[in-house]
Formats: C-alpha cells, structure tokens, sequence
C-alpha cells in the first residue's frame, strides 16, 4: 500500500541517523531482500506490489530466474514441486 511504501522508507531513513543521534556505531548497512514466486499468481501479484512501492519511491525491482541464479549460485531454483519462476 502508499502507507506501508511511506513507513518503510521512514523507518529506514531514521535507522540510517541512529548512529549519529546516539553517538554509538549500530552496525548499520544497506542490504535488500529478496522474495521467490513459485507460481504465476504470485509473480502477478509481486508485479503489483514492484509497481506500487516504484510508484511510491521504493528500490523494487522484478527479476527473472537467470538473475536470480547469477544473484544467488547456490540457490536450488527447484526444490521439489514449487520451481522459482522469478523474484
């Protein structure tokens, strides 16, 4: 949602400031997450939500399995019955 997009992107341009408002090093670094669609339902919903929070100001962007096996080498992309089709 436009909410949840503008309270995530507060909550992490407050924790980048901590460090100096407490004088005290809290270890913070950039890093990103990464979320597997293992079906087509999913990867339309995630379509949505890359545009919402893109729309919002958010750094989301879709990748397909290729880009997530150059991301991640050691990833099984297909465990079982559920392949990831993309993230």
């Amino acid at each position: 949602t436009s909410e949840g997009v503008k309270f995530y992107a507060e909550s992490v341009r407050m924790f980048q400031g901590l460090s100096n408002e407490f004088d005290f090093n809290i270890m913070y670094s950039e890093r990103g997450q990464l979320t597997l669609a293992h079906t087509d339902a999913t990867v339309r919903a995630f379509r949505q939500r890359a545009e919402v929070n893109k729309h919002f100001g958010g750094r989301t962007e879709m990748i397909d399995r290729q880009q997530i096996r150059e991301l991640v080498p050691s990833l099984n992309l297909d465990p079982g019955h559920l392949p990831v089709i993309a993230g």
